[in-house]
Order: structure tokens, then sequence, then C-alpha cells
């Protein structure tokens, strides 16, 4: 049913989701019950609260609750993804469907190549990241 969706939306916790599906697609879905949804984050960001490894972090202007939180999702869920990435992957994505719209199979051949590639580095990345 997935393929037929052309725009994902999150509201509160749902947004973890949707941003996680636009970065990795089906992919997604591999392990995420497991490497994120059956996780007890709250226990784990109130063992960082205590945990005095993260005191200096917490203690320093500008940072706090919200940041050590965000860093945590960040190690579990996107592995370093930012906003540029999302971003690439829309328009690469935007680029194929343009393409096969308009019957010029040189175009969608090339943006899919690039879809891929984009794709298997990003992978890399992330599986270098979860070591």
């Amino acid at each position: 049913m997935l393929d037929e969706v052309d725009v994902v939306t999150g509201v509160s916790g749902g947004s973890f989701t949707a941003l996680a599906y636009g970065l990795y697609g089906d992919r997604l879905f591999d392990g995420y019950e497991q490497d994120f949804l059956k996780r007890d984050v709250e226990a784990t960001l109130l063992r960082r609260l205590i945990d005095p490894m993260y005191w200096g972090d917490l203690w320093s202007t500008g940072w706090g609750r919200s940041e050590l939180a965000a860093r945590y999702y960040d190690e579990i869920l996107f592995h370093g993804a930012t906003f540029g990435d999302l971003q690439r992957v829309c328009d690469l994505h935007t680029r194929v469907a343009r393409s096969i719209a308009a019957n010029d199979e040189s175009a969608a051949r090339k943006a899919s190549d690039e879809l891929l590639d984009y794709v298997e580095w990003y992978t890399k990345r992330t599986l270098e990241a979860m070591r």
C-alpha cells in the first residue's frame, strides 16, 4: 500500500516515523519495531540524566534535556542524518517521477542511478555510525 503514498506527515511521536520513512523508505521497517518502537526511551533518558558522563553537557549553556533526547534519537534512529539528506532523497525521487511522467527514459535512468548511488552511500554511512 505504501507504493501509492505521495505525502507522509506526522504529529508528535508519529513525526519520528514520518521522518525516518522519508529518509529510509521501506528499509525503515526492517528493524524499526525492535530498534525504536520497543525501546524504553524514557528509562534510557532518565539514566542519562543521572549519569555523571552527561552532566557537563546538561549544565552547559544552551544545552538541556531536549538536546540529550535529540542526541539519543540520532543514535538509535537517524544516525547523523540531516534535513539536507532528507531533501536530497526527496529531490531525487521527484526527478525520477517527473522523468517517468515525461516518458524520458534516459533522464529517468540517470535520476534512478543517482538515487541508488545516494542510498548506497547513505546506507554505508549509517552502518558505520552504528558501529
